[in-house]
């Protein structure tokens, strides 16, 4: 089964949405073994105040799972790339680091790029039963896309935009583009994986790094 992928346009930065296809085939086996990541091995601190942040080596585990996530993320992720990119055609798209984020009640992201990856992006495994608040501008873990343009809505430019979490959807954003997470409210934990590519030429040695 193919998945759909939805373009957007922000600050004229584009973000991709997509939802993967067969997720809920995987989705149990997915968020327990994450859960059961986190109760073995301590976490490292990035953008996440509070909440488990992996090593950024999950794309390397042979976890049936975690396989099938690291593919479905790399074909979508391509997919998109090379649509916004032709020059892509001629580069290899590398998936280079992969982690596991699980925030509990009141934990959060702050604001954060993901450079000099070209390509950064995240996909929801397990967001539980999240109610909008009407009237509340930041929803529940909603990720917030921040303009690096300070200019703001005087000048018909919003400020920032924000999309709501839901299992199985995948973004897809430049390296470059600021973003943060929204506290968590529920009881139930919100189970997330994020990740970076790289671009390089054809003949060119792997590049590394986040």
């Amino acid at each position: 089964m193919s998945t759909n992928i939805d373009s957007h346009q922000h600050f004229g930065v584009p973000v991709f949405e997509a939802t993967l296809a067969d997720f809920n085939d995987h989705q149990a086996e997915l968020a327990d073994y994450l859960l059961s990541m986190r109760a073995q091995a301590g976490g490292v601190e990035r953008s996440n105040m509070g909440g488990w942040h992996s090593d950024d080596k999950l794309h390397a585990d042979k976890h049936p799972a975690i396989r099938w996530l690291t593919q479905a993320v790399y074909s979508t992720a391509s997919a998109c790339i090379r649509h916004q990119n032709p020059k892509a055609a001629n580069q290899k798209i590398l998936l280079t680091q992969m982690w596991a984020n699980i925030n509990e009640a009141g934990d959060w992201n702050s604001v954060h790029h993901h450079l000099p990856c070209e390509w950064s992006g995240c996909v929801y495994i397990s967001v539980g039963a999240l109610k909008r608040v009407e009237g509340r501008s930041m929803q529940d873990g909603d990720i917030i896309f921040i303009d690096g343009d300070a200019r703001g809505e005087q000048y018909g430019r919003p400020t920032s935009d924000s999309y709501h979490p839901a299992n199985g959807r995948l973004f897809l954003f430049p390296g470059y583009q600021l973003h943060m997470v929204a506290p968590h409210r529920e009881e139930e934990p919100r189970i997330s994986v994020a990740f970076n590519l790289r671009l390089q030429p054809a003949d060119k040695s792997p590049v590394v790094g986040r």
